[in-house]
């Protein structure tokens, strides 16, 4: 139903937090935060040379952000075990 939907919206908005911030020298970054419960699982900032990238980046991230996360995961360990 459509409050069901509006409720896994609101709590992955909850979950998924983005940012896009400029720097003084014009360039941007988009600052992205997967969370839980707890609280952040991982923070991720990328400088990208204008705001349009960082946007586009952070708007991305939004729906791709435990895909992100368990792609990281599954490389650092399995580098890991490769030692």
């Amino acid at each position: 139903t459509a409050v069901q939907r509006y409720n896994r919206q609101l709590r992955r908005s909850s979950l998924v937090k983005t940012q896009v911030v400029t720097r003084e020298n014009g360039e941007c970054s988009a600052v992205m935060t997967l969370n839980d419960e707890v609280g952040p699982l991982m923070t991720l900032e990328l400088h990208t040379p204008d705001s349009r990238n960082a946007t586009r980046l952070a708007r991305l991230f939004e729906n791709k952000a435990e895909n992100v996360y368990s792609l990281i995961m599954m490389e650092l360990l399995d580098e890991e075990s490769e030692e």
